[in-house]
């Protein structure tokens, strides 16, 4: 176990989250932190490598020398000098280290860089373009260190790179060949379809048939139609949701310069669309219920900030990571290349590597001394894809043999994982001499315990070697069992295609069966609306029918009364006519009598005198208007004789047209 550190933090005063967390996240995030201890100098020299490996075997002063001096007249050198002198600026990138460091088992320089495929690449290029690419921008950093503590991933390294890798090949648009393999998780029939046209591509060395989101969808679309929804695995849904949000556009001439070499270039905007994927899920995968936001708000919440690595030691340990990918002496053009000679050819290396550096891992995948997840980890934490189950050991003759290969199987679990032989490694005959030989000599110079770091060779010693009858007796069984995985493979096949059969059959009889009540069900529909339509037809026409007599009766009614009206009107103006003409007539034969006779008798149209008290006979003139009264038309009534009679005047206008009478 690793010594506790030297200045260990003061203990975390209870905070108030800004925001409220869900109990479940809480409770899954401690765990996390419970699983994965808190990172000490040990185990930082574990991730990264000794900072002084001189006397370590195969490796002298020399060959530190070679490499110091190609340190520091790198470009990288330069770069990292600038980190841990920035003061705030440089908290998003040891935010980043923190979380690579504790949940990942990896340093950020190293993890992201061609040694895994990947070289970061900001969008607005400055004129040292060596050291933009070199730093991660501020921005890369806070949304790295959000998405490196997200379960998906279950805290390994892979998954997120190839999800990376994926976003950035799907915003270029590249047909690139890379020769790039899924290997998460090895289960999923989309990620194995997928894999299947990658490796295809890889063997002809030629251009991709298609870019890498078309062939993802494509081969998932092969395995929703065989109905096998169920089985792709939550990863592979995440793929198909960063296609969705990736913009696609026109690789750049240094992006198209780092895909000819096989490395791929990404941006802060690959970032984002892969924030954006996992927070879109929400609504649509209840297997990821909390957005990214949410989950790195939890996880700093539980933590604190004063573990590994503080500021005063940022750089230091920045330095360490790009030390070893420039002490490597392999360009990274040529990584995928010796990566897959040394897949073919499973080479056992005997040299010495330079403190283990991961581009070493990369190079020699039987050598895994993987740094990529922690010893202390649970393979229950976190639900994933993933098969955590131990590969079956031999049983030792020694406990010397017992210690190393405990050591060797908690170191490689997990690696192994990723990259799993196809079969162990059977040691021939004609080998057996040589390895005798070469322990022998191990002995000699060192009786001592092999160190972890020496003991890179998986292959077991020559206390763990089967006889040539029990190797014999070993293939045959792996033959016989390998004959019952076929004949189990077969007959799987065979009931596969039987369900098929049924299922598109009960299928035709679906069919048939709902077009025929499709069929039914239009008719009737077609019976009922016709049916209403007529019934709507009579309706509206008795309906105009009614309305038409009513405006007819309407309209023969106001004709009448206007007709009866009119007859009345024009009654009056006769009758008024009549009244006028005898009106003039008296008023000329006033005009006509003598002026000696002013103390007359007053005529009905002037006005009596108001000195006059006795009631007057009246005159030949008055009984002659009062015949002419009396044939008034029925409802109009006057004044009967015996009273006074009314004065009536009669007044012309200014033309002699209109006359007014007035009482």
């Amino acid at each position: 176990m690793s010594a506790p550190n030297n200045n260990p933090p003061p203990p975390k005063k209870a905070r108030r989250p800004k925001r409220e967390i869900d109990g479940r996240l809480l409770e899954s995030i401690e765990a996390r932190y419970a699983e994965n201890a808190e990172v000490t100098l040990e185990m930082v020299t574990e991730i990264i490598g000794d900072e002084d490996p001189v006397g370590d075997e195969g490796w002298d002063q020399a060959a530190e020398d070679r490499i110091t001096v190609s340190w520091e007249m790198s470009s990288r050198k330069r770069s990292s000098d600038k980190v841990g002198t920035r003061g705030n600026n440089d908290d998003p990138l040891r935010e980043l280290w923190r979380f690579c460091l504790r949940f990942m088992k990896q340093a950020p320089p190293i993890m992201l860089s061609p040694v895994n495929g990947l070289q970061f690449m900001p969008t607005r290029q400055k004129s040292n373009f060596d050291i933009s690419s070199d730093l991660f921008t501020q921005a890369a950093c806070v949304t790295m260190a959000q998405l490196v503590v997200h379960p998906l991933w279950s805290g390994n390294h892979r998954p997120f790179i190839d999800a990376l890798i994926f976003a950035a090949l799907c915003r270029v648009d590249a047909k690139a060949n890379i020769s790039l393999t899924l290997q998460w998780p090895a289960h999923c029939p989309v990620i194995q379809g997928l894999n299947a046209r990658l490796t295809e591509a890889a063997n002809t060395r030629q251009p991709l048939p298609d870019t890498l989101q078309k062939l993802h969808i494509a081969a998932r679309e092969a395995v929703h139609r065989r109905g096998d929804v169920d089985k792709e695995s939550v990863f592979s849904e995440a793929l198909f949701c960063i296609g969705k949000n990736v913009v696609a556009e026109s690789a750049s001439e240094a992006e198209l310069a780092q895909l000819r070499q096989g490395i791929v270039p990404f941006q802060g905007k690959d970032l984002n669309a892969i924030k954006k994927a996992l927070d879109d899920m929400i609504f649509t995968d209840g297997r990821m219920p909390f957005s990214v936001d949410d989950i790195h708000a939890v996880f700093k919440f539980v933590g604190h900030r004063g573990e590994i690595p503080s500021r005063q030691l940022l750089q230091s340990l920045d330095a360490r990571a790009c030390k070893q990918l420039s002490g490597e002496g392999t360009p990274a053009s040529r990584i995928q290349e010796e990566t897959e000679e040394a897949n073919r050819s499973r080479p056992i290396r005997q040299g010495r590597d330079r403190s283990r550096s991961p581009m070493a891992q990369r190079l020699d995948r039987l050598a895994i001394r993987s740094r990529s997840r922690s010893r202390h980890r649970s393979p229950d934490s976190f639900e994933s894809d993933r098969d955590f189950r131990l590969p079956e050991q031999r049983r030792s003759s020694t406990h010397r043999d017992d210690n190393i290969n405990r050591s060797l199987a908690d170191e490689t679990q997990e690696y192994n994982v990723y990259f799993q032989d196809d079969v162990g490694y059977m040691p021939e005959v004609s080998e057996f001499a040589s390895q005798v030989e070469a322990e022998e000599s191990s002995r000699r110079l060192n009786l001592a315990l092999p160190s972890p770091r020496v003991a890179r060779d998986l292959r077991p010693p020559l206390s763990q070697a089967l006889a040539t009858d029990e190797i014999g007796q070993v293939r045959r069984e792996l033959d016989e069992l390998a004959k019952r995985i076929r004949a189990g493979e077969t007959e799987r096949d065979r009931l596969i295609e039987k369900l098929k059969t049924r299922q598109a059959e009960t299928h035709k009889v679906f069919k048939r069966r709902h077009a025929e009540a499709l069929k039914v069900l239009a008719g009737e529909y077609e019976d009922d609306l016709q049916t209403a339509r007529s019934e709507h037809a009579n309706a509206i026409t008795a309906l105009r029918s009614e309305h038409a007599a009513t405006i007819a009766s309407l309209k023969t009614e106001l004709h009448n009364g206007l007709q009866a009206v009119m007859s009345q009107c024009n009654e009056q103006a006769g009758l008024i006519k009549t009244l006028q003409e005898e009106n003039e007539r008296l008023r000329q034969t006033a005009q006509a009598a003598p002026a000696q006779t002013a103390e007359r008798t007053p005529t009905p149209v002037e006005a009596p005198h108001s000195d006059v008290s006795e009631h007057r006979e009246p005159s030949q003139d008055t009984e002659t208007l009062a015949s002419v009264l009396s044939g008034r038309p029925e409802g109009v009534s006057f004044p009967t004789l015996d009273q006074r009679p009314p004065v009536v005047r009669v007044t012309a206008s200014a033309d002699g047209r209109l006359w007014r009478l007035g009482l």
